[in-house]
């Protein structure tokens, strides 16, 4: 299957991915291929490997995300049905988790997240014979601040939470990496798989009226939270980052449902979104 992804790839940038049949079937395709001299398809084979043309791709995906996905964070995207992202706002949520060490009932009004924007890409390596992406980007901090909370769990199986009122929340030191991985149906592209790893340096939190009025105790609880999220969090990554990379897929399939490894490409150099 790897040699025939080559094969296709090598005719797209060949032929142009267009061009290839909508439903080609393995013998379609060496039949194409036999028809392209040799000298012609080894060449462009070592043309998607060379370091020039990986760097270039590279780069360009990093231009990608510090430009267009950037704008469509501050600005959103009627075309994408995406709203501003920073702030993110959130009217009402109601909360009820039960996971290994964090027990949380209750609800979130008029709430904002922010800084979103200020993502810094520190690293893309692709494989384009492989259909395979892989990115670290770092938030320095984001801020989440709320009107109101109403709370009632524990953390950690120890740690009573329950009260309401204003809260704020802010996350430094934000890293995350993916490992995508693409597919091809009928010419059109796909995100196959999905590996997300996120790490955090620190978590500070306010959250007013913890455990009643007594605001030096409300104070104490919220050191203490904050003393333990960063490893709360990581013994959650393995139940939570799972769903979420698997929400990501499904989001990102059906935006590209009908793109093809060209109109993908065109994006990356500056195409724009007609095609998503």
């Amino acid at each position: 299957m790897k040699v025939l992804n080559t094969v296709i790839l090598a005719l797209a940038f060949i032929l142009g991915v267009n061009s290839l049949p909508k439903a080609a079937s393995k013998e379609e395709l060496i039949g194409l291929v036999k028809g392209i001299p040799r000298h012609q398809l080894e060449a462009q084979l070592r043309a998607l490997v060379a370091p020039g043309f990986k760097a270039a791709l590279d780069d360009s995906i990093i231009n990608l995300l510090d430009t267009t996905v950037r704008q469509i964070i501050i600005e959103g995207s009627e075309e994408l049905g995406i709203p501003p992202l920073d702030p993110a706002k959130l009217d009402h949520v109601d909360l009820d988790l039960n996971l290994d060490g964090l027990v949380l009932k209750g609800s979130v009004d008029n709430a904002q997240a922010e800084k979103i924007s200020t993502f810094v890409v520190d690293s893309v390596k692709t494989n384009l014979l492989l259909l395979r992406v892989e990115a670290q980007v770092s938030v320095p901090e984001i801020v989440a601040s709320g009107e109101h909370y109403k709370l009632e769990g524990n953390v950690g199986g120890l740690l009573p939470v329950h009260g309401e009122g204003s809260f704020s929340v802010s996350v430094k030191g934000l890293v995350i990496k993916v490992k995508i991985s693409l597919g091809s149906s009928n010419s059109f592209i796909n995100v196959k798989t999905l590996e997300l790893d996120v790490t955090l340096e620190e978590i500070k939190t306010d959250f007013k009226g913890l455990l009643g009025d007594d605001e030096d105790l409300s104070n104490l609880i919220n050191e203490i939270i904050s003393d333990l999220a960063p490893e709360l969090f990581e013994e959650l990554k393995p139940s939570v980052l799972p769903v979420v990379a698997d929400a990501i897929v499904n989001l990102a399939n059906e935006k590209l449902e009908g793109v093809t490894l060209q109109d993908l490409l065109d994006l990356i150099n500056g195409g724009g979104l007609k095609k998503l």
